[in-house]
């Protein structure tokens, strides 16, 4: 191993140690949450350069998407009139790396404040902007199959399962949520959690045909 492979695998473990510090904190209650909010660690500001050093394995483990579906959101993105919102607090790549990092690894705003040497609300002004923007444009890949597409579907249903006329295979979960501050009861599920229901449909690909997302827990 080179010296240069030792320096950037010695860079991703101590970034990983902030990670894994997110991690621990889902299990904790809100104020024990809010007191690791108030830990403090070494502010980095070399953390985009870094994780464009990993290989596509490590990049996967810790971003949860492949590489490619990264490289392919910051192109989107950098050519989207939604990132002059996020333009004075970071780089197209920056802001989708901070938004990728934080949903799928519960990274607090001020660990990401740590990792990307952004402000803590600059981060909080990333995440939802990102966010926005990705429901801008989930029409474009989230489609309901038109007629080819259907018989498509039910071709490689049954080649699966051997079950006809099948379009596409559909699920639900509960996502919880703090208590809401009006109707909370409404929102309370079988499990006793405040939560809001998702039903999404893919297809035998399992490509994403509909989403929905927003209806109370009970």
């Amino acid at each position: 191993m080179n010296m240069n492979s030792a320096s950037v695998l010695h860079d991703i473990n101590k970034i990983l140690e902030i990670v894994e510090l997110a991690d621990e904190a889902t299990s904790l209650s809100s104020d024990e949450d809010s007191v690791s909010e108030d830990i403090e660690h070494p502010k980095r500001s070399d953390f985009v350069e870094t994780i464009d050093l990993m290989n596509d394995k490590v990049f996967k483990s810790h971003m949860r998407i492949n590489r490619s579906t990264a490289d392919f959101l910051i192109t989107k993105f950098s050519q989207s009139a939604s990132r002059v919102s996020c333009s004075n607090v970071g780089s197209p790549k920056c802001c989708i790396y901070i938004y990728v990092l934080y949903i799928s690894n519960t990274v607090t705003f001020r660990q990401l404040e740590n990792l990307f040497g952004v402000t803590k609300s600059s981060a909080w002004q990333i995440v939802p902007s990102v966010s926005a923007w990705l429901t801008t444009i989930s029409h474009e890949y989230i489609q309901w199959p038109q007629v080819q597409g259907v018989v498509r579907n039910c071709r490689k249903f049954y080649e699966k399962g051997q079950i006809p006329n099948v379009i596409g295979a559909i699920g639900c979960a509960h996502i919880v949520i703090k208590a809401p501050a009006f109707g909370k009861q409404l929102y309370i599920d079988k499990k006793q959690n405040y939560s809001l229901t998702l039903q999404a449909v893919v297809d035998a690909d399992k490509k994403f045909l509909d989403v929905y997302c927003g209806e109370p827990g009970s």
